[in-house]
C-alpha cells in the first residue's frame, strides 16, 4: 500500500502548525498587531480631542475675561471681573450679573437702537449664537445703567443657560430664596434685592426706561407692583430700578417674565 504524501495529511498539517516554535511566531504576531492597533485607537483619539479643543477651548485671555472664578452657589462675594480684557474683547461691555443659587453669572453688553436684537442671535465676541448674549435694552442706551429704569434682557432656552432660571420665580417660595441680584460695572459693585415679578405680554408691555419727572415715575413703579404676579418687598421710589427680562417659554412667545429689583446698601 502506497504511502500518502505528508503534506496531504491534515491532521499532520494542523500538528506541524501548532508546533511550539510555529505558535511563539503566531503569538508574536498577534501581539505586534494588537499593539499596532493600540497605538492607532490612541492616536485617533487624540486628534479628536485637539480638535474639540481647539474649537472649543478660548485663549487664556479671552477665557479669564469671560469666566471669573466659580463661586458657590450660595456665595454673596463678588465675581472678580477683568474689566480690562473684557471691554477689549467687547467696547460694549457695561455690566456682569450674577444670581447667587442660579446659573446666571454672564457679562452684560449695551444694545444699541440702530442694530437692537443683535445680541439675540450673538455672543460677547460678535460670533453667531444661540444663547445670544444678556443685554441692556436700546432703550438705557442714551442714559446707560444711570436710566431710572434699566432693562435687561437675556435668552430662555429649553437647554437651560442664559436667563432660563429667571423663570423660576414664578414660584414665590423660590423666588423667597433668590432674592439677591449681584450687578457689578467698571465703577461699583451692587447688591440688589427682587421686589416683584411680573409675567406679561411683550406685544401689550410699554418699555419705559426713563421718565420726564420723579412723580411719573412714583406712579408707574407703585403701578407695577400692584399688578405683579409675585410680590416679595416694597419698592422705594428714591430708587433705581433694574429689571431682568426673559421670554417665557411655558406659554406662547409673547409671554415674558420680568423680575424687578432695586439696590441695597449691604447683602441679604
Amino acid at each position: 500500500m502506497s504511502e500518502k504524501p505528508l503534506g496531504s495529511n491534515p491532521l499532520r498539517k494542523n500538528m506541524r502548525n501548532n508546533s511550539p516554535a510555529k505558535h511563539a511566531r503566531r503569538e508574536k504576531k498577534r501581539s505586534a498587531a494588537a499593539l499596532a492597533l493600540g497605538i492607532a485607537f490612541v492616536s485617533i483619539a487624540l486628534t479628536i480631542l485637539g480638535a474639540i479643543a481647539f474649537l472649543t477651548l478660548q485663549p487664556a485671555e479671552e477665557q479669564d475675561a469671560i469666566s471669573p472664578p466659580k463661586l458657590s452657589e450660595e456665595s454673596s462675594t463678588f465675581p472678580q471681573v477683568n474689566w480690562k480684557k473684557l471691554q477689549k474683547l467687547n467696547p460694549d461691555v457695561v455690566a456682569w450679573v450674577y444670581i447667587p443659587g442660579t446659573g446666571i453669572s454672564q457679562p452684560v453688553v449695551q444694545a444699541h437702537s440702530d442694530t437692537a436684537e443683535f445680541y439675540l442671535s450673538h455672543n460677547l465676541k460678535g460670533e453667531y449664537s444661540v444663547y445670544g448674549c444678556p443685554y441692556l435694552s436700546p432703550e438705557n442706551e442714551e442714559r446707560g445703567l444711570e436710566s431710572d429704569h434699566c432693562l435687561i434682557y437675556g435668552h430662555h432656552l429649553d437647554i437651560g443657560g442664559a436667563f432660563s432660571d429667571l423663570t423660576k420665580y414664578q414660584e414665590e417660595s423660590w423666588a423667597k430664596n433668590h432674592q439677591e441680584i449681584l450687578l457689578l460695572t467698571p465703577e461699583e459693585n451692587m447688591c440688589l434685592q427682587v421686589a416683584f415679578v411680573q409675567r406679561v405680554r411683550a406685544s401689550e408691555y410699554p418699555i419705559q426706561a426713563n421718565f420726564p419727572t420723579q412723580s411719573a415715575y412714583e406712579t408707574w413703579l407703585l403701578g407695577e407692583y400692584q399688578s405683579a404676579f409675585v410680590t416679595l418687598s416694597p419698592p422705594n421710589p428714591e430708587a433705581r430700578s433694574y429689571s431682568l427680562v426673559t421670554c417665557d417659554a411655558g406659554y406662547d412667545t409673547d409671554w415674558r417674565i420680568i423680575v424687578t429689583a432695586q439696590e441695597k446698601a449691604e447683602p441679604l
